[in-house]
C-alpha cells in the first residue's frame, strides 16, 4: 500500500471518529434534554446536557454560590447535573437524610478517603458498617468524655485569651489578624483533645505547626474539584494503582505538613498508648484517641481499626475538630465586629450573667445564655461550615423526596449554603440577626417564626448521620466567645470579607479580619 492511500485510510478513519463522536453527544444530549426521567426539571441548559458545568463551577471555589443563583432563577428544584438536582427545601432535607431514608451515600464520600480501602466514619457509604464505626465514635463523645475533656478546654482558652490582651490589656494592641489567631486556639485544644498534648501553636515562638491549618484548607482545595469530576469513578480506580504515588509527589508543601502532622501525632500517640497499658484504667488519659485504640470487633475481639482505618478516622478528627470550629467562631466574631448593637447586647448578657469568669463553664447557667446561643446559632446559618452539600442518591426503588418521585440512582442534593439562605425561610438570610432564634413579641418575631427558622436548620446535618461531636464543638464555642468577651472588648478595623466567613463560598480563601483588643472597659 503506497503512502498516499495509508494516508487516505487515516484520514476516513479520522474523519469518522470525529463524526462518530459528534453523533454520540448529540444523541446524549437529546437524550438528557428530551427522555431523561429529570427532563422535567429546568436548570442551566448545558447543565442538563453534560457534567462538565457542575464540575467547572467546583474548579473556581464559588460553587455554592453559583447554587444559591441557579435557585434564584430557576425556583425551589434544579438540574444541576444530567443525572441530579438540588432542591432548597427544608422539607427535602429530612426527606433525604433521616434515619429511615431510601438513599445512600454516592461514590463522592470514597473520593474523600486517603484510601478507598479505609474508610472512615464520615466516607463509609454501607450503612451497617457507618453503624459500627459510629457506635465506637459516639465513645469519644459521650457526655462522661465532654465533662473530662472541659478542664483542657478551659485552660486553652485562658491561656489564649491572656495572649491576646497584649501586656496589661489597659491599652488598644496592635491589629491581629483574628481569623488566624482563632486557628490556632482550636487546633491547640484539638491536639489535646485528640493526641493528649497541647501543640502550643498560639505561643509566640516560632512552631512549625502553625502552618496545619493552611494545609487542611489546602487538602480541601484540591480535593473539592475532583470529587464533583465527571472522571472520579477512574480517579477511584486509578489511585491504588499509581495514581497515589503521582499526587503525593505533586501535593503542596502545606499539605505535606499537615499529612505529616497527623501521622506523627498519631503513631506518637500509639506508642504512649501501648507504654500506659501498665496503669489502673482511671489513671489512664482517656482523649480521642485512646477511644478509637480501645475498641474491639465484638464479632472477633481483636482492634476494630487497622493501622491504615486509624489513620483516615483521625484525619476525619482532625479537619472536623478543628477546621469547621474555626469557621463558625471566626464567623461570630467577624459579624459582632460589624454591628454594634449585636456586640454590645450580647456582653451586656454575659457580663450580667456572671460574677466571675471561672463560672463560665459548662452548666445550666451557660446553657441559659438565650442571646449567646442565639448568636453562635445564627453565625452556623450565616457562615455555614459545609458549603455546598452532602450528596445522596436514590436506593432502590426510587424515593419521593418534596413530594416528587426520583427513580434509583438519582443524585440528590442540598445547597446548606442556599438552604440558609432561602428567602421564605428568614425572609433577610443575608442579614446577621440574632434575634431571629428568640421568641420576643416586642421585638417582633413569634413562636411560629422561630419554628420555620428551626425547620431549616441543620448545622449538624441529621439522623445517624449527623455529627458526633456537636456537643463538644457548641461547648467549646459557647466557652469561648463567652469567657473571651467577659475579659475583653474588640474593636474592627479592616472591612474586608473574612476569610473564613468566605469559605462558606469560597474554599479556601485568604482575607484578612482584622481586631484590636482591649482589657475590659465596661461591667455591662
Amino acid at each position: 500500500m503506497s503512502s498516499n492511500t495509508r494516508d487516505d485510510v487515516l484520514n476516513h478513519w479520522f474523519l469518522l471518529s470525529i463524526v462518530a463522536f459528534i453523533l454520540y453527544n448529540i444523541r446524549v444530549a437529546v437524550y438528557n434534554l428530551y427522555f431523561h426521567p429529570l427532563a422535567k426539571y429546568p436548570g442551566p441548559l448545558l447543565a442538563r446536557i453534560s457534567p462538565w458545568v457542575n464540575f467547572y463551577h467546583a474548579t473556581t471555589g464559588k460553587r455554592p454560590f453559583w447554587i444559591w443563583q441557579c435557585h434564584q432563577v430557576y425556583g425551589e428544584t434544579f438540574r444541576y447535573h444530567p443525572n441530579g438536582v438540588f432542591i432548597n427545601s427544608p422539607t427535602a432535607f429530612r426527606d433525604v437524610f433521616n434515619s429511615k431514608a431510601n438513599t445512600r451515600k454516592t461514590q463522592w464520600y470514597h473520593g474523600m478517603a486517603l484510601e478507598p480501602k479505609s474508610l472512615n466514619t464520615l466516607c463509609v457509604t454501607d450503612k451497617q458498617a457507618h453503624a459500627r464505626k459510629r457506635r465506637i465514635l459516639n465513645s469519644a463523645f459521650s457526655d462522661k468524655a465532654i465533662h473530662s475533656a472541659e478542664k483542657y478546654i478551659l485552660r486553652h482558652v485562658d491561656r489564649w485569651n491572656e495572649l491576646t490582651l497584649e501586656g496589661d490589656g489597659k491599652d488598644w494592641g496592635a491589629p491581629r489578624d483574628f481569623a488566624e489567631w482563632v486557628d490556632s486556639l482550636v487546633l491547640d485544644i484539638l491536639g489535646d483533645l485528640a493526641f493528649g498534648r497541647s501543640l502550643e501553636t498560639k505561643e509566640p515562638q516560632d512552631n512549625p505547626l502553625k502552618a496545619v491549618p493552611h494545609g487542611i484548607s489546602q487538602s480541601l482545595k484540591f480535593i473539592n474539584p475532583v470529587l464533583h469530576s465527571p472522571f472520579l469513578g477512574a480517579w477511584l480506580w486509578l489511585h491504588p494503582r499509581g495514581l497515589k504515588y503521582l499526587l503525593d509527589r505533586l501535593r503542596s508543601q502545606a499539605s505535606k505538613s499537615y499529612r505529616n502532622f497527623v501521622m506523627e501525632s498519631l503513631f506518637r500517640r500509639i506508642k504512649e498508648e501501648e507504654e500506659l497499658q501498665a496503669l489502673e484504667e482511671e489513671n489512664k488519659r482517656k482523649d480521642m484517641i485512646h477511644y478509637l485504640l480501645q475498641a474491639k470487633d465484638p464479632e472477633t475481639g481483636v482492634a476494630a481499626y487497622s493501622s491504615s482505618e486509624l489513620l483516615s478516622e483521625t484525619v476525619l478528627l482532625v479537619v472536623a475538630g478543628s477546621d469547621t470550629t474555626a469557621i463558625i467562631l471566626s464567623a461570630l466574631f467577624f459579624s459582632l465586629s460589624r454591628s454594634e448593637r449585636i456586640y454590645n447586647k450580647l456582653v451586656r448578657e454575659i457580663r450580667s450573667t456572671f460574677k466571675f469568669v471561672d463560672e463560665i463553664r459548662s452548666g445550666t447557667t451557660l446553657y441559659a445564655c438565650q442571646y449567646l446561643r442565639a448568636c453562635v446559632d445564627e453565625a452556623m446559618r450565616f457562615s455555614p461550615t459545609g458549603g455546598s452539600e452532602m450528596p445522596r442518591e436514590a436506593g432502590p426503588g426510587g424515593v419521593t423526596v418534596n413530594g416528587e418521585f426520583s427513580p434509583e440512582g438519582t443524585r440528590l442534593s442540598i445547597g446548606i449554603w442556599s438552604l440558609f439562605r432561602n428567602d421564605e425561610v428568614y425572609g433577610d438570610p443575608h442579614v446577621y440577626r440574632p434575634e431571629r432564634w428568640i421568641a420576643d413579641e416586642k421585638a417582633g418575631v413569634t413562636e411560629d417564626d422561630v419554628a420555620r427558622a428551626k425547620s431549616a436548620f441543620f448545622p449538624f446535618s441529621l439522623g445517624s448521620y449527623n455529627c458526633a461531636g456537636k456537643n463538644l464543638a457548641i461547648l467549646e464555642i459557647l466557652v469561648t466567645v463567652a469567657r473571651t468577651l467577659y475579659r475583653m472588648d474588640a474593636q474592627s478595623i479592616a472591612r474586608q470579607h473574612s476569610r473564613r466567613v468566605q469559605a462558606g463560598i469560597r474554599l479556601g480563601a485568604k482575607g484578612q479580619e482584622d481586631l484590636r483588643i482591649h482589657g475590659r472597659l465596661s461591667s455591662c
